[in-house]
């Protein structure tokens, strides 16, 4: 599982010598990778993150 972070100051030109704390970075989300093994797997063991209905 990976993180999707992004600088919300874009109005400050990147600088890769200034602290990373410049730039006000915050996370937006995670994401997950997988290829057709791995996804045939997952549907083996019937793991599933859709929200049950009712």
């Amino acid at each position: 599982m990976g993180q999707l972070i992004y600088a919300t100051n874009i109005l400050e030109k990147y600088d890769p010598t200034k602290s990373s704390s410049v730039y006000d970075y915050r996370n937006f989300g995670y994401f997950l990778l997988m290829d057709d093994d791995w996804y045939a797997r997952k549907i083996e063991i019937g793991f599933d993150i859709t929200p049950l209905e009712g």
